[in-house]
């Protein structure tokens, strides 16, 4: 008789990649051996959660270096003298052969990934000894999560390591290497193309959103405190297809993008009310698990992968690049005045600046994720609804000019709240103001829009390519690209530049004999 896994061996398999150098373990654990019962489905889908708390997914990277390689913000010299110098290598484009931070983005993503594989090829191989009673209540639901999950990796990897969608998206090793099985050592598969990835993703969220519930509560099995922490749910998949095909920037995809933002938008089952946040940032992210009612999905912190067990004490590493602490903490990265704030034209009351920043001497820095009563959080927000309202504005500018000044207004209105009410937004950002604008200079405030509520949330890079793609060809400045000396120097790129690619890992090029690099 073969050797039967307990879930023993699963929790180990979970644990064995977590921590931020290691890698999926070299040896094969046979998923007909390795799945009894939906707890052991449950645990590997959990460890999939859990490994994007990674500092390489979503406990830092995904969510800084989209904003680092963009045009407004910096690191900071002072957190440098104190020895943070692991980001360093993000703002030098010329590191890209050994770029650290790449090969671990890299990693950790495909363990992901790894992990859903063997969830999605266990279910749908019917490899479940018991398939009765929970499994019954259960499979579709973590088959879903699986999907969703590994579609979200899929989408982050291919928007660092792949040029935007439009670009050579149909030639070979245009995209990244698309595992659809899991693995257990050397891989020998080529990159597919860009079109191939996108369209592995789009069928995962849609299958995804067929297969997970709808209710939010239905699915907030990660507690701690009694309180919801985060899992993939019907409206998560809805809100990332929305997102997947917005960034495709072509008159069909945006169609779809439409539909997605409206199903979320005006569903009534689990709605997400961006009212119901004060001030826009101040309860996105929290040291206790909390979410805004406008967040859609988050990634929570937790240690026991078998037990849903939140840790009440870990937090993501956020903080390590956004969080002081006091007079003597300097966070790494901070957002640069002219650019961020006058160049963008806030206006005295935008809680955005008053709630969101903070002046430390002469720098300014978000308090985005500090969470609350100035604890790092240990959620972080994947996608939330404001999101989905700047997607439809922006679709629908020309089309339904009403839809988009009724959407700019209500992030706007969410941001200028102030004591206890609403209704403080200044007279030139009003709606009448926003009527008068032409179709143009609607275009700019939604843009401008975007960028101030979305700073420092891993969008800002990847909306330089979507615009220049979309609207025309558009430079940037990579202002903090670092020479061997450390001296901060700038350098004007395309916005389909070579340069801004991650590179194919070396580990990946030296064991895989079918990849090659970026250009």
């Amino acid at each position: 008789m073969k050797p039967i896994f307990s879930t023993f061996f699963l929790i180990l398999f979970c644990f064995c990649a977590c921590k931020p150098l290691d890698v999926e373990p070299q040896f094969e654990i046979p998923s007909e051996q390795a799945f009894n019962n939906v707890n052991d489905l449950e645990v590997m889908v959990n460890g999939a959660y859990q490994a994007l708390q990674s500092a390489n997914c979503y406990g830092a990277a995904y969510k800084m270096i989209p904003d680092i390689f963009a045009d407004y913000v910096t690191v900071n010299p002072a957190a440098l003298r104190l020895g943070r110098t692991g980001s360093l290598s993000l703002f030098n484009i010329y590191q890209r052969q050994t770029f650290g931070s790449a090969d671990n983005v890299w990693r950790d993503s495909y363990t992901v990934i790894n992990r859903c594989n063997l969830v999605v090829v266990a279910v749908l191989n019917n490899l479940i000894k018991d398939r009765t009673g929970e499994y019954q209540n259960n499979a579709d639901r973590i088959l879903g999560e699986a999907y969703c999950l590994r579609a979200l990796m899929y989408f982050e990897l291919l928007r660092l390591y792949a040029h935007q969608y439009g670009i050579n998206e149909n030639v070979p090793n245009s995209g990244i290497i698309l595992l659809l099985k899991p693995t257990t050592g050397r891989t020998s598969q080529a990159r597919a193309t860009t079109k191939e990835v996108y369209d592995q993703i789009e069928i995962d969220l849609k299958e995804a959103a067929r297969l997970l519930p709808t209710d939010k509560r239905a699915t907030d099995i990660f507690t701690y405190g009694g309180r919801a922490g985060g899992r993939a749910t019907k409206y998560a998949a809805m809100a990332l297809l929305a997102r997947v095909y917005f960034q495709k920037a072509t008159d069909a995809d945006d169609v779809q993008a439409l539909f997605y933002a409206n199903a979320v938008i005006n569903n009534t089952e689990t709605p997400f009310p961006l009212n119901a946040d004060t001030g826009g940032v101040a309860y996105l992210v929290t040291s206790n698990f909390r979410a805004s009612p406008s967040v859609i999905f988050q990634v929570s912190n937790l240690i026991n992968p078998l037990t849903n067990e939140a840790n009440s004490t870990s937090k993501t590493l956020l903080d390590s690049y956004f969080f002081q602490t006091d007079e003597t903490d300097f966070p790494t990265i901070y957002l640069l005045n002219g650019r961020f704030t006058s160049a963008l034209g806030f206006k005295s009351g935008d809680q955005r600046i008053t709630i969101g920043t903070t002046i430390a001497g002469s720098l300014r820095y978000t308090k985005k994720y500090q969470g609350d009563n100035l604890r790092p959080a240990i959620n972080v927000p994947v996608i939330r609804v404001a999101e989905l309202l700047l997607i439809r504005a922006e679709i629908s500018y020309v089309s339904n000019r009403q839809q988009t000044i009724d959407d700019i207004f209500q992030i706007r209105d969410n941001a200028y709240f102030a004591n206890g009410r609403r209704g403080n937004v200044p007279p030139e950002l009003n709606v009448a103001t926003l009527s008068a604008l032409s179709a143009d200079d609607l275009l700019k405030e939604i843009i401008k829009e975007r960028t101030i509520e979305l700073n420092l949330e891993g969008d800002r890079l990847h909306h330089f390519k979507r615009v220049a793609k979309r609207y025309g060809n558009v430079d940037f400045k990579l202002l903090r690209s670092y020479d061997s000396r450390q001296r901060n120097i700038s350098k004007d790129l395309p916005w389909d530049s070579d340069a801004i690619l991650f590179q194919i890992p070396d580990a990946e090029i030296s064991t895989n004999p079918l990849a090659v690099r970026n250009p």
